[in-house]
């Protein structure tokens, strides 16, 4: 669900407010149940037990920060897949199931909504076999020893832009102000930093970040007050400009790499199930050639899963997200971790010494490219 349908549903909105504003901790915000995106077939939600605080450690993996509740088990013969956002750079997966590409080639998956870094807890638990998840999660977690592979990054950078309100005009003015994320350790808690350090404020010291759960409880709870600013991305950031907020800064004009939605699978199984993995993976890449050609079923794909029916903001998500930022060939590369390296060392040294090439395998996305599916 977009912010734009969220908005206007009086029910949701008030449920995240009151999560966000309720009975949440002193010097934090309490996560919202997620919401589901009513995808086709059995998708489910599964919700956070609890947000942090805002003392909670950047870059803590999910063994730290808690685990997903107990999802319902597949049935025989589906693979259990998660996503951690309802946000446009998961389409390829929707297209390829909507279009028929995982069927053809014998996968029957069962989408499910996990939020943020909890999809990782999920796929180490094994009650999830593949997941949409930011690379700085997976990284967090295989530094403390998860067997994880980060097969694909399908957002190699910042898609972002830090919305305030205008009593916000300058940089100075976020200075003791409440800060937004969905959860530490996730991708968009790594963004947050790195692009507040760009514009001079310490993330530790200048500002208190807070963790949310969802994209769309972040921006409720900035459009209620009980937030001061966060990442938006597109086209959420128009909705929210609508209504009298502006861009503090430009994460995505940077164009720095990053690891926001990743491939994620745990080694074991993948070992086990490498010739469905390809499947998977060719069904993706498939489904990326077809939304990059074909605007008319991306935005179908939009609409049916974003719950998107502004044509502006479906053509803002169209020609930013599959147009700009998708690459044709969705590789991970160890320069698209740095920065959440650099930021996991803060807390956890042992960042600096581990081997990328331990979790990243970009042998699925190579074998799709070697027989052309990128082009088809």
């Amino acid at each position: 669900m977009t912010l734009v349908r969220f908005l206007r549903s009086p029910v949701l909105f008030l449920a995240a407010l009151l999560a966000a504003c309720g009975s949440a901790a002193p010097g934090s915000v309490g996560a919202p149940a997620s919401v589901s995106p009513a995808a086709a077939g059995s998708s489910a939600t599964v919700s956070p037990k609890s947000a942090g605080s805002a003392s909670s450690p950047a870059g803590a993996s999910p063994a730290v920060q808690g685990s997903a509740a107990p999802i319902a088990p597949a049935k025989a013969g589906q693979i259990v897949t998660a996503y951690a956002e309802v946000v446009a750079a998961n389409s390829p997966v929707w297209g390829a199931a909507d279009a028929g590409l995982m069927q053809k080639r014998g996968l029957d998956t069962d989408m499910r909504l996990i939020e943020s870094s909890l999809s990782v807890g999920a796929l180490i638990s094994g009650q999830v076999q593949i997941a949409l998840v930011g690379g700085s999660a997976s990284l967090a977690a295989a530094v403390q020893g998860g067997d994880l592979r980060v097969l694909g990054i399908l957002t190699p950078v910042y898609p972002y832009k830090f919305e305030v309100p205008a009593s916000i005009k300058t940089t100075s003015d976020l200075k003791g102000k409440k800060v937004g994320i969905s959860r530490f350790g996730s991708a968009s808690d790594i963004a947050t930093r790195l692009g507040l350090r760009r514009v001079g404020l310490d993330p530790d010291k200048d500002v208190n970040i807070v963790q949310v759960g969802s994209t769309q409880a972040r921006t409720a709870a900035i459009l209620s007050g009980a937030l001061d600013g966060g990442l938006a991305g597109v086209p959420d950031n128009l909705a929210l400009e609508d209504r009298g907020f502006h861009a503090l800064f430009d994460m995505a004009a940077l164009e720095l790499p990053a690891a926001i939605v990743g491939i994620v699978v745990t080694g074991p199984w993948l070992n086990a199930h490498r010739d469905e993995m390809q499947r998977y993976i060719d069904a993706t890449v498939e489904a990326i050639a077809r939304e990059k050609r074909d605007k008319a079923f991306t935005q179908d794909v939009f609409r049916k899963y974003l719950k998107l029916d502004d044509q502006r903001l479906l053509d803002a998500a169209y020609d930013y997200t599959i147009q700009r930022v998708m690459p044709a060939l969705p590789y991970a590369k160890p320069e698209q971790f740095k920065d959440t390296v650099d930021q996991l060392a803060e807390k956890n040294p042992k960042a600096r010494d581990y081997d990328l090439n331990k979790l990243i395998d970009s042998s699925f996305i190579k074998s799709a490219a070697d027989r052309g599916l990128d082009k088809s």
